[in-house]
């Protein structure tokens, strides 16, 4: 059967912490457990509630990304990850990803570059036995940086810079609306002050303006007055339920 995004809720899975956003909405149910119990955490709740069918969103502690030049005449999903795969093995760590585990390879747009995502081994394995758990039942394994930034973009279509706190590191693109320029992670540096120094040096590397920048905390339950859906301004959400798992931390005034 098929489900559309509309009739499925959101599982967020990052290092230590674990929040859960219903379908039928309300506020993001956030828990914290120690690390490495994340997954089972998440098995007990999703358990223990109301049967639903689960998006599965992972942080950037457990899935890593990075934007990949393309390679010509290379379409198909598969074709791209094993071009992906090669490229790692050639140019091992500069690329910022472990050719280990599982690579998914999204092509943004024709133009773009390809946006790599590696889950390590032990990671690939735990969401993998998410989807064939009994009663639990996850649709797909995302990764949560991914998600946010396909959805939410600004309205110019100019180039521009959004930054997402998680809970130990800071996932950040730039990309326009036709093409993804560069992505990556800052790791352990998820405090606010730290995050938006770090968006003014990217922003002057891409001669982006204060207001094509966002700068977002995830998983956090978000009174609503705090919700970027509820105000009015450049930015769009495509999927208006995940702004249930932001909290704006900084927007410069437009």
């Amino acid at each position: 059967m098929w489900w559309s995004w509309s009739k499925l809720g959101i599982a967020y899975l990052d290092r230590g912490v674990v929040a859960v956003l219903r379908s039928r909405g309300g506020a993001a149910k956030v828990m914290t457990c120690a690390d490495g119990g994340e997954f089972e955490a998440l098995r007990a709740e999703l358990s223990e509630g109301p049967a639903s069918a689960w998006r599965l969103l992972l942080g950037p502690s457990k899935v890593e990304w990075a934007a990949v030049d393309r390679v010509p005449n290379v379409w198909r999903r598969d074709e791209r990850e094993a071009a992906t795969k090669a490229m790692l093995v050639t140019h091992g760590g500069s690329m910022r990803l472990a050719s280990g585990g599982e690579i998914h390879v999204a092509d943004p747009a024709y133009g773009s570059r390809w946006v790599a995502y590696a889950l390590p081994t032990p990671v690939a394995e735990a969401a993998n036995a998410l989807l064939d758990q009994h009663g639990i039942r996850v649709r797909s394994v995302e990764s949560m940086a991914d998600a946010v930034a396909t959805s939410l973009e600004h309205s110019s279509g100019q180039p521009h810079l959004i930054a997402m706190i998680c809970a130990h590191d800071v996932a950040w693109i730039v990309k326009s609306r036709a093409a993804v320029l560069e992505c990556g992670v800052w790791k352990g540096v998820a405090d606010e002050e730290s995050a938006i120094a770090d968006c003014g040096r990217l922003q002057l590397g891409y001669g982006i303006p204060l207001e094509l920048r966002l700068v977002l905390r995830l998983g956090l339950a978000i009174p609503e007055s705090d919700d970027l859906e509820n105000r009015r301004g450049d930015w769009r959400w495509r999927d208006p339920m995940l702004s249930g798992l932001c909290r704006l931390v900084e927007r410069p005034s437009t």
